[in-house]
């Protein structure tokens, strides 16, 4: 089982870039101006429609995650009772002030870092267990660092470092728009953090998503 680490550390030297995924970050809140509660801590969204339409499910509080052969399930408590929720089973959640989509090729969470004309995730199960604990890094050994997605109702395309995830991604958006070349050409096929980042701010900068 190999395990990685996540760290949200910023050199310097990232710091213009990083800015601008700040501001990007922003459309990130603005999507749960309707949608985020001072409580309960975690919300459950069987579909995209349910999200669209606040029909979520609450529950107390996010306490772990377990997985059986990769699929993940998490552990929810509600009521003082444990409740688990199979991530295969969900479009995905609101945890916090975040939100979480579900890679459905492996049942695995991914945090939305970016919304724009690309909506930019990363390891969800890093992201959760840095939030739970108040930290700024942590190891994983599920998932993969970095996600892309045309928007919400999108499939997800991860990339692990492969050179077949960046083709499969590329191929998928530039149908699409042949915009997305520009992003691709950055990142190429790494599942560098930093680098799919300052990426996405550039090319958010570039082009902007209209209202």
């Amino acid at each position: 089982m190999f395990q990685s680490v996540v760290n949200l550390g910023i050199k310097q030297d990232q710091m213009a870039p990083f800015r601008i995924l700040l501001f990007i970050l922003a459309n990130v809140a603005l999507i749960f101006s309707a949608h985020a509660q001072a409580d309960p801590e975690i919300t459950i969204y069987d579909t995209y429609e349910d999200f669209e339409t606040k029909k979520g499910r609450d529950f107390d509080h996010y306490t772990s995650a377990m997985h059986v052969a990769g699929k993940v399930t998490l552990i929810l408590l509600h009521n003082n009772e444990k409740v688990k929720i199979k991530c295969s089973d969900i479009w995905g959640f609101r945890y916090k002030d975040a939100l979480f989509r579900i890679d459905h090729r492996y049942d695995q969470p991914a945090k939305l870092m970016s919304y724009g004309r690309i909506c930019y995730y990363e390891n969800g199960p890093a992201h959760i267990a840095m939030m739970r604990d108040s930290t700024t890094s942590a190891s994983f050994s599920l998932g993969a660092y970095c996600y892309v997605s045309v928007d919400l109702k999108d499939e997800l395309y991860q990339f692990s470092g492969l050179k077949k995830d960046g083709k499969k991604a590329l191929e998928h958006f530039v149908q699409i728009n042949p915009i997305y070349r520009q992003y691709f050409d950055c990142v190429g096929h790494t599942n560098s953090v930093s680098i799919h980042r300052e990426c996405i701010a550039k090319f958010e900068k570039d082009h902007p998503l209209e209202d």
